[in-house]
């Protein structure tokens, strides 16, 4: 059980057994849990390449492409634990387009869901461009062993 929810039910037990109202205030408490940090067990990680020139926006529509590509292929069981969790995702960069190559090769090695994002070429980059990777969701852990080198963006 997460630290969360154990908070969760010692505040139940708490007026459960009859403390009065007056003594604990049940939305200060109800602070208190979500001051708990979450664990999550489970995440996605989206990478865009570094070396390319994209506005803001650019990037955000390819992370976006990579996350629904990536999630769509992912084992139902861990996907189900995924959006249970909050659908937790992490954004970083990669330095080059050899570098998503890798990265997905050692994802697919360690049977982690991916997915290349490949730009249409209709607005900023040149067509078939090869602009972000998605991996997962799936383990934390196993994602941190993957991508732990890698800046956030």
């Amino acid at each position: 059980m997460s630290s969360h929810a154990l908070l969760e039910v010692y505040i139940e037990i708490i007026f459960l057994v009859g403390c009065r109202e007056d003594i604990f205030d049940r939305s200060a408490l109800h602070y208190l849990v979500m001051a708990v940090e979450p664990e999550f067990k489970y995440k996605q990680c989206l990478i865009v390449r570094a070396d390319l020139k994209m506005s803001c926006g650019k990037k955000c529509a390819q992370l976006a492409h990579a996350a629904v590509m990536a999630a769509e292929h992912a084992d139902k069981g861990i996907k189900k634990s995924w959006f249970q969790e909050g659908q937790k995702k992490v954004v970083l960069k990669a330095p080059s387009e050899r570098a998503l190559y890798e990265l997905k090769v050692h994802a697919e090695q360690q049977g982690i869901t991916t997915s290349l994002v490949q730009d249409a070429g209709l607005t900023e980059v040149a067509p078939g461009t090869v602009t972000a990777l998605g991996l997962g969701p799936a383990k934390s852990a196993d994602l941190d062993r993957l991508t732990g080198g890698l800046p956030l963006l």
